[in-house]
């Protein structure tokens, strides 16, 4: 049980930055869509909704 409450203050204490990644890949993402990097921005799509969905879970 102690291994798991260790594990929960880690996540707690996860910095803010965090969700900045998560919106820079988003953003990089966007502007490969633009440039007609599609294989490329599906791809980041994806990694950044797996990291979002990541982040709302640990800081719910």
């Amino acid at each position: 049980m102690s291994e798991l409450t260790g594990f929960t203050d880690a996540i707690k204490r996860l910095h803010p930055a965090y969700l900045a990644v998560v919106m820079g890949i988003g953003i990089i993402s966007i502007d490969a869509q633009l440039l007609k990097f599609n294989l490329i921005s599906v791809i980041l799509m994806w990694i950044d909704l797996l990291s979002y969905t990541v982040l709302f879970i640990f800081y719910s």
